[in-house]
């Protein structure tokens, strides 16, 4: 009888099998890549409750933003303001378990949400002079430096599919959060609206 084998899963990201796809198109002016495996917590609580902010700090180890459509961050870790009472916890950290304990910890006497979304969204990264007019071919808002700046962030469409946007620096570089199930179409958009900014030596 023949021994039993074990088979030995990796997990693989949503995009994957675009990473060649997206060496190709970057250039030194626009940078496509994906960031997988961040930690997202999605947060619901009381924005004017200091019971809730306090706790969230000691937690976290930075202030929630409570100005519409900011980030705070610092480290590995950022808060993104997504409503009222509704921010994204990011994190490199690849234990979630450990920030929603600490989280349940410091906020027990609070009412508060808090779940664990990681693997419903990848994130992809557009960084480069060009990025904000590849950005600006599909999105409804408006990504010119004149309107947007490190540390802001929004919720929209990009195409058809829903997007948060995330300005992380002033090079500048977008990290743009997709849900995993519209990742590919997202990814393709980019990649078409990218065929513009590459040098006809580049395609050739």
């Amino acid at each position: 009888m023949a021994e039993p084998t074990t088979e030995i899963l990796t997990a693989q990201s949503p995009l994957q099998h675009k990473a060649q796809d997206f060496l190709a198109a970057s250039s030194d002016r626009i940078l496509l890549a994906e960031i997988p495996n961040l930690t997202q917590l999605n947060l619901r609580g009381d924005g004017n409750d200091k019971a809730f902010l306090a706790g969230t700090k000691k937690a976290i180890g930075i202030a929630l933003p409570t100005k519409p459509n900011s980030v705070a961050e610092k480290g590995d870790i950022a808060a993104l303001w997504l409503g009222p009472d509704e921010w994204l916890i990011v994190s490199k950290e690849t234990e979630s378990h450990r920030l929603i304990s600490t989280l349940k910890v410091m906020l027990s006497d609070v009412v508060f949400t808090v779940v664990d979304v990681s693997d419903n969204r990848t994130v992809l990264s557009l960084s480069g002079a060009d990025s904000w007019a590849v950005l600006n071919k599909g999105a409804m808002l408006d990504f010119h430096p004149r309107h947007w700046h490190k540390g802001q962030c929004a919720s929209s469409l990009y195409g058809r599919c829903q997007v948060i946007f995330w300005q992380r620096s002033k090079q500048p570089e977008f990290y743009l959060f997709v849900r995993s199930s519209f990742a590919d179409y997202c990814a393709s958009y980019i990649l078409d609206a990218m065929r513009e900014f590459i040098s006809t030596d580049e395609q050739a």
